[in-house]
């Protein structure tokens, strides 16, 4: 029978190395994503079946904040019994070694496995190591880098991004040229007709298996809720598959991680089944139950030819480079019809401008009907060197009504274009009181924080004597428990994209969940939990 390829892997799963969750994929060879304006990358190699760091990390990545770390092996095995996930343990502990910053809970980390490599010599050929992906320090440059891309995306809704080319070498195993050529900055996405035997990649879905009942019936029995797809399998969604020659099927398991891997294992084997499909898991210790969610691809029979044409992701241009993530605001707002007469407090800073363009535009496109009547936009201090600011006198703090979207937009430039930020920090309270005052008779105080960039200023928060709604973007990987404290101590509430919580629901000493992490409440302090 016919079988299929995709030049670009993803079988995706959650790995847990002590505290740190890992993301895990495997792919042909490692290319790093593009990245936006004010984001940049930086590669640290390991020797092939080696976990000594070959470069020192650079002093300054030292100060600045990391978002994401992915860590790059192959998955070329001499001996079939070698511990690659203990190789990937000891790598992550020389990094974590020689620079404690990697510790950050809020870090999200990957590993990718790349498959390409048929022997020894091709497999050292290819990159292994970590790649680090952080915040610059803002500059003039920087700044209106991100300016430009907010008004590329409200004048095309797509964001431009950048690519960074790393030390990833050519390799011996490389695609033959019926086959297209891959440049660093593309993703080869190819379905091929291919001959089953002792030797085909991993991949290929050949031959198909009998279902047996107990996967026909965890088929049929998925765990949705009632009101349309959880945003959790809606995330493992990707555009590129929806089309004509794909069927998808997509659900939540309630499982052990075992019956879970017995199931995937099953699904992955039954015919038709490509293996662009991906799931995550709540689960992180053996034998505990609970929610896995997926979404699996099945080549329609229309499309099962013998060669389907390649297809090219091109990231050398601007294309919709677009995380849903981005829209919290909006999402926030479409939940809570009831805030009106609102005053959003946004933290502008460096890395915010995609936030920052995706609530531009809703506000635009809203301003015959909005919910907010002022915006206060805050830049941590106006360029001031970090060791001349000082708690409640930091600056940077600029308050626009909400007449007319052009006032706005404008102040929102101005304010950028004063300063970017600089050390971590941020004066969110500070900005918080200066627009009440500003702007006394709002009803509702939203604040749009950065998840990444702690408010130094927590110990004004006596003087907001109302609640404080706070939006926190860039949370995916755990949210920034000062701004749970906040919401707190003032009576208000926290948001992401998917989550609200009311603080008023937080009993001490009972755990509670946001986002993939569980707190609780000692002595007036909001704390992180480990689940039980």
């Amino acid at each position: 029978m016919k079988s299929l390829i995709l030049g670009l892997l993803t079988l995706s799963c959650f790995l847990s190395f002590g505290q740190t969750t890992i993301h895990d994929s495997i792919v042909p060879i490692y290319s790093a994503d593009p990245v936006l304006a004010g984001e940049n990358i930086q590669f640290i190699p390991v020797n092939f079946n080696a976990d000594r760091l070959l470069d020192e990390i650079p002093s300054e990545l030292k100060s600045l904040t990391v978002e994401r770390i992915d860590l790059v092996y192959s998955t070329y095995k001499e001996n079939p019994d070698f511990d690659q996930e203990k190789l990937n343990a000891e790598r992550m502990k020389r990094l974590k070694s020689a620079w404690p910053e990697a510790r950050n809970p809020l870090i999200n980390w990957n590993t990718f496995g790349q498959s390409q490599a048929a022997d020894n010599s091709s497999a050292r050929e290819l990159f292994h190591g970590f790649v680090i992906y952080y915040r610059e320090k803002p500059t003039a440059e920087s700044i209106e880098r991100e300016l430009d891309v907010i008004d590329a995306y409200l004048e095309s809704g797509v964001f431009p991004v950048e690519t960074k080319t790393g030390p990833v070498k050519e390799t011996s195993a490389a695609p033959t040229e019926d086959a297209g050529t891959v440049s660093s900055n593309s993703v080869l996405i190819e379905t091929r007709d291919v001959a089953h035997s002792a030797e085909t990649p991993m991949g290929v879905v050949d031959p198909p298996i009998s279902e047996s009942e107990e996967v026909k019936e965890l088929r049929s029995t998925p765990v949705e809720p009632e009101d349309g797809e959880h945003a959790r399998v809606t995330a493992l969604r990707n555009d590129n598959f929806q089309n004509e020659c794909y069927t998808s099927e997509a659900g939540i398991l309630k499982a052990t991680k075992s019956e879970f891997k017995a199931f995937n294992d099953s699904m992955m084997r039954l015919g038709r089944m490509t293996p662009w499909s991906s799931y995550s898991s709540d689960v992180v210790k053996k034998g505990r139950t609970g929610n896995h969610y997926y979404v699996y691809y099945f080549l329609k029979e229309e499309c099962e030819l013998p060669y389907v044409p390649v297809h090219f992701i091109d990231f050398s241009s601007p294309m919709t480079w677009d995380s849903k993530e981005f829209n919290a605001v909006q999402a926030t707002f479409d939940r809570h019809p009831q805030w009106q007469n609102t005053h959003i407090i946004m933290d502008v800073t460096g890395s915010m401008s995609p936030y920052i363009a995706k609530t531009m535009a809703w506000i635009k496109a809203t301003q015959d009907s909005s919910q907010v009547s002022a915006f206060t936009f805050f830049n941590d201090g106006n360029m001031n060197p970090d060791r001349n600011k000082r708690v409640g006198k930091v600056g940077g703090i600029y308050s626009v009504e909400n007449k007319a979207y052009k006032p706005v937009y404008n102040q929102m430039k101005n304010t950028m274009r004063k300063g970017g930020g600089g050390d971590c920090p941020e004066n969110n309270i500070e900005a918080t009181i200066s627009g009440m005052k500003s702007y006394p008779d709002c009803e509702e105080i939203i604040m749009v924080a950065d998840n990444w960039a702690t408010p130094r200023d927590l110990s004004l928060l006596g003087q907001v004597e109302v609640p404080i709604h706070i939006i926190v973007c860039g949370g995916q990987m755990g949210i920034n428990v000062d701004f749970i404290q906040a919401a707190y101590e003032t009576g208000g509430s926290i948001h992401t994209i998917e989550d609200d919580l009311d603080v008023r629901s937080i009993k001490p000493g009972k755990q509670f969940r946001l986002g993939r992490n569980y707190f609780t409440l000692i002595g007036g302090k909001i704390v992180r939990a480990e689940h039980k």
